[in-house]
């Protein structure tokens, strides 16, 4: 970027770093740079602009120069534009763009010009971002960069807060390029005198999840680590929706606080692109297809689908997102899923504790810039501490156990507290995904009368067959045939099902082994002592949907219609 330097006769131009190393500010430079594309033309500038050589997208290229042009990985084209004393990031075939081309022509001419030189000129300004300039990598609300963390406002002067080990302070500029969308809301400006905890004053969860819940926060604002998803359950009137709506206003305000997930996975991805924390509401079924999507969502997989009216290329997404789930019943049911979620049951409010939606959420936005501000100050604490954690066993979520426990210690807990509580709420994700899928169910009613079992697949079916039709997990046809989707229709299918929760199996102590002799073996054997993790008598959780929480008609309380919630009340504990 060039910056005009209003001395001299005809004035000078010099380059930016130039400009910096002559002892300039960058608040001056960004004066400059502005002015010289709203100062009026001299003679000399209208002698270019009558020149039948110089048509209107020519200086539309010239003005578009004045940013500084780039791509990013997928070779699509942006700029970083002065406007008003402050820079913008926008792609260069956005409507904003546009309307700054056009709006600064007419300020640079005294002229209206026409779509098809703001075309024409766009055009030739992606060639020069895609060929010329640099690869820039762009964030969405959470950027990092060289360890510091940077938030971005998303206010009108684009400020951003930078955090680092040293604290945060709110800047003007930032090192980090912000793209930013449509439903995108300003963050209030946080306040000196944090207090992360009266978050809990808005949050209907459980004293023992109170530190599970507040160390998943903080993280939410790391960047660039896989993020467990919170999935908040229980019965209408619990807050549900209202508590994420909250986490939501503190990580990533929205014109569109919750979400419905689309048909199409295609449209799923585009919709996780565009929405750092999302929240699902009322959720009643995952396919595993859409599972899927979340799992690489969360820890940051790719994704690619071809680009509108072109037959070859791919639009490539990439992006960990902070995901949040909620529904009366437990939302995630396959185990990749369970292995990557937060289960928090909520309870509903009494008459007594509620509050009116005014009341609330007033308070709330009196509250939110001493939240944001002690989510910032334990940030800062935990990036601190990071380097010194060092947990002697970590969990899947690798990542995210190490920066919780930081988080814990920056609270005042010990890492240990940490480790136990997201220990036990695994626990409830391991008897979730054994209790919501029907084999697994079945499996564990037969080892309820079992030290071991030793037999043929086909005979170890015939047996789970009897002992989920005594523990009435499903309904049997006329013709004895078990009447529950998922449940396997033939031995060899039945490995298939096992094989989906062989290791949250032998986590509740049950541990399942194949042999291939002369003739093929299932052996499936209680584990104790040093032999396994747990014994399956001793696991339970509350998190967890517990064995005798089956439909009343007997059927399977996994595969059954799961009500749809209501509109969520504006209530929460007082």
């Amino acid at each position: 970027m060039l910056i005009y330097l209003p001395s001299g006769p005809h004035g000078e131009k010099v380059g930016a770093d130039d400009y910096l190393a002559r002892g300039h500010s960058v608040d001056d430079m960004l004066s400059l740079a502005t002015a010289e594309i709203r100062r009026p033309p001299d003679e000399s500038d209208e002698q270019d602009l009558t020149d039948a050589g110089r048509t209107h997208a020519d200086i539309l290229v010239a003005i578009g120069q004045a940013g500084d042009l780039f791509h990013d990985a997928t070779g699509t084209a942006y700029t970083r534009m002065p406007v008003d004393g402050h820079h913008e990031v926008w792609p260069l075939n956005s409507k904003r763009f546009k309307q700054w081309l056009r709006r600064m022509f007419f300020g640079r001419t005294g002229k209206a010009v026409g779509a098809e030189a703001v075309n024409a000129a766009g055009g030739t300004l992606e060639g020069l971002a895609v060929y010329d300039g640099p690869t820039e990598q762009l964030f969405n609300r959470v950027g990092i960069r060289d360890g510091v963390i940077h938030y971005d406002l998303a206010d009108k002067d684009w400020r951003t807060v930078v955090i680092d080990a040293n604290g945060w302070e709110v800047r003007s500029l930032s090192t980090v390029l912000f793209r930013r969308y449509a439903h995108q809301q300003s963050q209030v400006e946080p306040s000196r005198t944090g207090d992360i905890r009266r978050a809990l004053s808005y949050l209907n969860v459980e004293d023992e999840d109170h530190l599970l819940l507040l160390a998943w926060l903080v993280t939410a604002f790391v960047p660039d680590i896989p993020h467990a998803i919170p999935d908040f359950h229980g019965e209408k009137g619990a807050g549900k929706s209202v508590g994420q709506r909250v986490l939501r206003k503190l990580i990533d305000p929205s014109s569109v606080e919750s979400l419905s997930f689309p048909s199409d996975m295609k449209e799923l991805v585009q919709q996780l692109s565009h929405h750092y924390a999302p929240v699902y509401d009322n959720v009643d079924n995952v396919p595993p297809w859409l599972s899927d999507v979340l799992c690489r969502a969360v820890t940051g997989e790719g994704f690619t689908k071809r680009e509108l009216y072109s037959d070859d290329d791919d639009v490539i997404y990439a992006y960990r997102r902070v995901v949040m789930l909620n529904g009366i019943n437990v939302v995630p049911r396959r185990a990749d899923l369970l292995d990557r979620s937060l289960l928090l049951r909520l309870e509903r409010i009494s008459k007594q504790a509620r509050r009116s939606e005014k009341e609330f959420w007033q308070a709330f936005e009196m509250d939110r810039p001493v939240i944001l501000g002690g989510i910032f100050d334990t940030l800062s604490a935990a990036l601190r501490i990071y380097p010194e954690v060092e947990p002697t066993a970590l969990e899947r979520m690798a990542d995210f156990t190490r920066f919780g426990a930081a988080v814990a210690v920056a609270l005042g807990y010990s890492e240990g507290a940490f480790l136990d509580a997201y220990a036990s709420n695994i626990g409830a994700q391991t008897v979730e995904a054994v209790e919501g899928n029907i084999v697994g169910a079945a499996i564990l009613e037969l080892m309820k009368t079992h030290d071991e079992w030793r037999g043929t697949p086909s005979a170890f079916l015939e047996d789970l067959e009897e002992a989920g039709n005594s523990a009435r997990l499903f309904r049997r046809s006329a013709s004895g045939k078990v009447e529950s989707k998922g449940w396997p229709g033939a031995p060899h299918i039945l490995s298939r099902r096992i094989n989906d929760i062989r290791s949250n199996l032998r986590d509740l102590g049950i541990e399942i082994v194949e042999s291939h002799g002369d003739e093929r073996t299932i052996i499936v054997r209680r584990l104790t002592g040093d032999t396994g993790e747990s014994s399956v008598g001793s696991v339970g959780s509350d998190g967890g949907r517990r064995m005798d929480e089956r439909t009343t008609d007997g059927t399977d309380a996994t595969n059954a219609e799961l009500p749809t919630s209501e509109g969520e009340p504006w209530e929460m504990k007082i």
